[in-house]
């Protein structure tokens, strides 16, 4: 890529269907603008997860057998041989899709919802998390990008950045923020609204200029 070449990051965009696409603004010519897409991987191994009988929720009609919840497990401790037959009777009994969801919608349009997959059927208490980090950790893509977005931000700020930043620093400088401290402010608490949708790059550039911003001289 040439060095004077105006280029930027896009990100694939998830429509309806599950198809990706980018949101890109034509340049003019003369800026010899550079769109670099980040393609998301082509093929694609499905994970099947199939829980056994103890690790489904389970229902009888309406009525919860067996699902992570007070009202189904309370009936379990003091149950006799005869009445876990006859809750557990396979004749009545079938899956239950209803149960508790970590993270429903985390997955935005990339897939369907994780309840329309059927995560619902695994008891919570087994697999709830598990299932949310093993989806997590098996579609990586989103991982990898932020890594090369990380990547490519480090290696340079550019001045649009510093640009749109420095109102946001100027908020930081007026927050009760260690000051002292400043580059060892790390990790820094993004439940604070004013850092919330900074990024790893540009925390480290605010944490810099706190610190240079010391050494200027009062007016």
């Amino acid at each position: 890529m040439d060095d004077n070449e105006n280029s930027a990051y896009h990100r694939p965009v998830w429509n309806d269907d599950g198809r990706f696409y980018y949101e890109i603004i034509p340049q003019a010519k003369a800026k010899n603008y550079v769109a670099v897409c980040l393609k998301p991987d082509d093929k694609v191994i499905p994970v099947i997860f199939i829980p056994g009988v103890m690790g489904s929720n389970l229902k009888n009609g309406k009525s919860k057998v067996w699902q992570f919840s007070f009202s189904s497990l309370k009936k379990w401790p003091l149950a006799n041989a005869k009445k876990r037959k006859g809750l557990l009777d396979p004749v009545t009994t079938m899956v239950d899709d209803s149960g508790k969801i970590l993270n429903n919608d985390a997955d935005g349009k990339k897939f369907p919802s994780r309840r329309k997959r059927g995560w619902g059927s695994a008891f919570y208490k087994s697999y709830g998390e598990a299932l949310d980090r093993l989806q997590y950790l098996l579609s990586d893509d989103d991982i990898l990008m932020d890594n090369y977005f990380r990547k490519a931000q480090l290696q340079t700020v550019p001045v649009t950045a510093i640009r749109t930043t420095f109102p946001r620093i100027r908020g930081i400088l007026a927050t009760d923020v260690d000051h002292e401290g400043a580059y060892a402010v790390d990790p820094v608490d993004r439940s604070r609204s004013v850092y919330s949708d900074l990024s790893d790059a540009l925390m480290f550039t605010v944490r810099s200029v706190v610190k240079i911003v010391q050494q200027v001289p009062a007016p």
